[in-house]
């Protein structure tokens, strides 16, 4: 109550306007059928192509690099010392491709579903006429800059890595990095649980890591020099593109979400496609001059290519469809399905220091994301929550008939 307005104003309610008032708190907020049209076993579908085919991706990518054939150190130098290990074939060709192959199903999809009924040829129309707008088709630009450097890091990195596994184990990193961009740059706050799930990550990573170590050398690695500090920074900055592409894609996909996802993929893949090919004109002048650019693709490089494009498109539907929550369990699953292949693909032994670094690693990742305070379903308010909300405006009188003040 403002000063000077007097004594309170008394207003009359009936028991039955507060039981009104009572049963609209409870009740749910009205359901967004539009986004509600992906069934629970096509999103499932979803997770597990992003865990399969990015775990079988990195695996492949790794088995496909290797030493100069002129190069006459041992067998055993050679599995252990990882350094100068090369494709046979031009990585920066086979990122091309895989955009290109994620832009030409993304073109077919949208063909497909615009040219069912006539409805849909008409909402197809419309929303490529949107999507043409300057505004609306160069903000796609910069995430797909970002993925192209992320991509061309994910190569250059894994033929220095030891395993596989590694890779994985430390995009994981990625949850750190999101944490302290959140508190530095956005102003946020975490809670303490979210911060000891950050603690637990970097520790279970460090301790996954060594056991990877021991387990390829043989020896206890106590020091630096025995770890790939150069790679494992890569990893780190490959983290960092990741989310940031991540979350850029994410609000841009939810900001237009009744657009077609098939649209919004062609969109993003027309900018992958112009940023590697310049980087292909760039780095592989040479080659193509020689005529030597497609030396080297065979089978396997296909089912690199391959991978990747319909990797990416999982985890663009995942981004559009699901909750960055969906993202960490594949993540936490991923790390697993990586250990179990690479030990039946290569050589990697799944120690008991791993397996439990793994568990560590699962713990902090659903730890961070389950703390976020007694949440209720959308539209609906507690006991408590109504009574502070009343509250707020009115003072309950003890008189009979159901007087209240306003405040």
């Amino acid at each position: 109550m403002e000063e000077g307005d007097g004594p309170a104003r008394e207003m009359t309610i009936d028991k039955s306007s507060t039981d009104h008032l009572d049963q609209l708190l409870q009740q749910p907020a009205p359901k967004d059928e539009s986004k509600n049209e992906t069934s629970l076993a096509l999103r499932l579908s979803f997770v597990a192509g992003q865990i399969l085919l990015g775990t079988f991706h990195v695996i492949l990518v790794h088995s496909s690099s290797a030493r100069p054939t002129e190069d006459n150190q041992s067998g055993d130098e050679a599995t252990n010392d990882n350094t100068n290990r090369q494709y046979k074939y031009s990585a920066v060709l086979v990122i091309l491709l895989a955009e290109i192959l994620k832009l030409v199903l993304s073109i077919l999809g949208f063909a497909w579903v615009g040219t069912r009924t006539t409805e849909s040829l008409q909402t197809a129309k419309n929303q490529l006429h949107a999507a043409l707008t300057p505004k609306r088709f160069l903000r796609f630009g910069l995430p797909a800059l970002v993925y192209t450097i992320e991509n061309h890091i994910r190569f250059a990195v894994l033929k220095e890595l030891a395993s596989p596994v590694t890779w994985v184990v430390f995009s994981h990193t990625e949850i750190p990095i999101v944490a302290l961009m959140t508190v530095f740059c956005l102003n946020r706050r975490l809670t303490r649980a979210q911060w000891i799930s950050v603690i637990l990550l970097v520790d279970g990573v460090m301790a996954s890591q060594v056991a990877i170590c021991e387990s390829r050398l043989g020896v206890k690695c106590e020091h630096l020099s025995d770890f790939p500090l150069a790679a494992l920074c890569m990893v780190l900055l490959s983290a960092l593109m990741a989310a940031t592409a991540g979350t850029a894609v994410e609000y841009l996909f939810k900001e237009e979400y009744s657009t077609s996802i098939h649209l919004q993929n062609a969109q993003l893949y027309i900018w992958g496609i112009f940023s590697n090919l310049t980087v292909l004109m760039v780095q592989e002048q040479e080659s193509i001059q020689r005529g030597t650019l497609w030396d080297g693709i065979d089978l396997k490089v296909i089912m690199i290519l391959v991978t990747m494009a319909l990797q990416g498109l999982c985890v663009a539907a995942v981004v559009k469809h699901m909750s960055n929550v969906a993202k960490v369990y594949a993540s936490a699953c991923g790390l697993f399905v990586a250990a179990i292949m690479s030990a039946i693909m290569s050589d990697f032994d799944v120690t008991l220091p791993f397996a439990l670094a793994a568990v560590v690693v699962c713990c902090a990742l659903y730890l961070y994301h389950m703390d976020k305070g007694d949440q209720l379903p959308a539209g609906t308010m507690s006991r408590v929550g109504r009574e502070r909300l009343v509250g707020s405006a009115v003072a309950v009188s003890p008189r009979p008939g159901g007087t209240m003040y306003l405040c």
